[in-house]
């Protein structure tokens, strides 16, 4: 069981990795090409990444220690070309006469049946994800091809001790798997329709796939999605900058990146009629409809920053390392008043976004309306 636990819980953990480098760039291309963000194609998209991803690391993991992984005297014999040895393999380990079905549960006893089981179960998703992508097109001939090639790619790196990365092969390519991780993509396409029951299908998916018109109201999420970025490029040009010059005070930075956000969200939206760089790669205008420009940008500047400037002002005294009684009940009131205040700040977001507002709270000022644009 732990063999099988290891691999599940690294894919989860390379999962969240690439879900967070993926999510962005496809949030930003989803919201460009339909002006929304879809909840269960995306669901369906990333349990899909992480499933390949287990499948791959459940036929990969765990791996040698070092890449020299040859010692004299051990086999080499890397592969089991015989077609359904299994068979006899569990007829010697378990006794089960497969004439007689009362002997079936003498199977737990033979680990052979167990590998062979779970090979067949590895690959049976994968035909319900094929069958759910493409629906009328898909055949079960085709289930079965694209089960045989993806289980050829798993037994072919593990015959190239992972495409040559080490020395020799570590896994056994046994053509037993080939046919059991085949069978499994089969059954998985038959037994699709009970699991896609439960699913929006692609059509209905499609059909919200409308195109929006420019000068409607942005979503809630974009418009934290916009304030997210616009915050990451104030980090990034931070510490760009503070690379270049040299810079190396914590405070400095944090005081450049004030500066940086002040500049992406107050100034460039005034010179460019509304637009942020981030605004503009998600296709979202800035419209100020009443009051100074400068003194509704400066408004929102505050809103969002407060909280990262409380973050700021309290950090020398957090970073301090004292016995003194004094300064700890300080830094425990500091660290109190921050957290208050990031619980109120997301309190907030996600009130509002239950109670269906259309504004975040930083958004939400006079004069101020986010809309749609054609970028």
């Amino acid at each position: 069981m732990i063999n099988h636990i290891q691999p599940i819980l690294t894919a989860f953990l390379i999962f969240l990795i690439v879900a967070f480098v993926v999510t962005t760039p496809w949030t930003i291309y989803q919201y460009r090409k339909h002006g929304y963000f879809s909840f269960w194609r995306n669901l369906i998209l990333f349990s899909f990444v992480f499933y390949l991803l287990t499948a791959f690391f459940l036929v990969s993991l765990p791996l040698p220690v070092n890449r020299e992984n040859f010692i004299p005297g051990q086999s080499e014999i890397y592969s089991q070309l015989k077609p359904f040895r299994f068979i006899s393999d569990i007829t010697k380990e378990s006794e089960v006469d497969w004439l007689r079905i009362t002997t079936y549960k003498e199977l737990r006893h033979s680990p052979a049946f167990f590998q062979f089981f779970f090979n067949l179960v590895m690959l049976l998703p994968l035909g319900v994800y094929y069958k759910y992508y493409k629906k009328n097109s898909a055949r079960l001939w085709k289930a079965a091809c694209l089960g045989f090639l993806v289980s050829l790619f798993f037994e072919v790196s593990q015959i190239t001790a992972l495409f040559g990365y080490y020395q020799v092969p570590y896994r056994l390519f046994d053509v037993d798997d080939l046919f059991a991780n085949t069978l499994g993509a089969v059954i998985g396409y038959l037994l699709a329709p009970l699991f896609l029951f439960f699913l929006p299908s692609r059509k209905e998916l499609v059909q919200k796939d409308q195109p929006y018109h420019s000068g409607d109201v942005t979503s809630y999420g974009i418009q934290i999605v916009e304030a997210l970025l616009t915050m990451y490029a104030a980090g990034i040009t931070a510490n760009v900058f503070a690379g270049v010059f040299g810079v190396t005070s914590e405070l400095y930075i944090d005081i450049i990146k004030i500066g940086g956000f002040f500049l992406y969200s107050v100034i460039v939206p005034i010179v460019c009629r509304g637009y942020t760089i981030s605004s503009w790669v998600l296709r979202i205008r800035f419209d100020v409809i009443k009051g100074p420009r400068i003194k509704v940008y400066i408004k929102r500047f505050s809103f969002i920053y407060i909280p990262v400037v409380i973050n700021i002002l309290f950090n020398p005294l957090t970073d301090i390392m004292s016995d003194n009684v004094y300064i700890i009940v300080s830094q425990v009131i500091a660290e109190f008043i921050i957290l208050i205040v990031w619980i109120a700040v997301y309190a907030n977001v996600l009130w509002r976004w239950l109670r269906k507002k259309n504004r975040p709270y930083f958004n939400n000022i006079e004069g101020l309306r986010v809309v749609r644009s054609k970028g």
